[in-house]
């Protein structure tokens, strides 16, 4: 008979966890995208710690799951993310493939200010001249133009202020 003694629990884990694999990232909205990926084997025996999301080549966060979302992005603009495993003694593995992704432009659901300082100036017995003081757009796309209404039906759209 043979005694034999196994005392893997006195030797650290050195070995790095798998890389994550099939990374997607998906633009859920003007500023936010979600992400998944495969999840990461580990063999070295301390077991997987969580994932390490980098963004643009900067860290982000580190999360326990296969997914996670990236909120506060800003509209109309590239990113991409790489994700890595890390186990419990603290190692990490390769940074797995790029996803790229571009977020959306916002919608614009503000509208534009009401004109101020409408004036209306006899032309003649059969024409008036109507002035006002331009609107402002804080929503982004700009403004289109404007609409003129007599008596409540609309006569013409315009994009000068008079």
């Amino acid at each position: 008979m043979q005694n034999v003694i196994n005392d893997n629990a006195n030797c650290p884990d050195t070995i790095s966890p798998s890389m994550p694999q099939d990374l997607s990232a998906t633009a859920v909205s003007c500023s936010q995208v979600s992400l998944t990926w495969s999840a990461s084997a580990d063999t070295g025996g301390s077991g997987l710690a969580g994932y390490k999301v980098y963004r643009n080549g900067a860290f982000l966060k580190q999360v326990a799951g296969t997914s996670t979302t990236d909120s506060g992005l800003s509209a109309s603009a590239t990113y991409s993310y790489r994700v890595s495993a890390i186990d419990n003694a603290g190692n990490e593995s390769a940074q797995g493939s790029t996803a790229v992704t571009n977020t959306p432009q916002c919608p614009d659901i503000t509208p534009p200010s009401v004109p101020s300082g409408l004036s209306a100036a006899a032309v003649s017995s059969f024409e008036i001249s109507l002035t006002w003081n331009p609107s402002t757009d804080t929503g982004g796309s700009g403004l289109a133009g404007y609409r003129v209404y007599r008596d409540g039906a609309f006569i013409t759209t315009t994009t000068a202020t008079s």
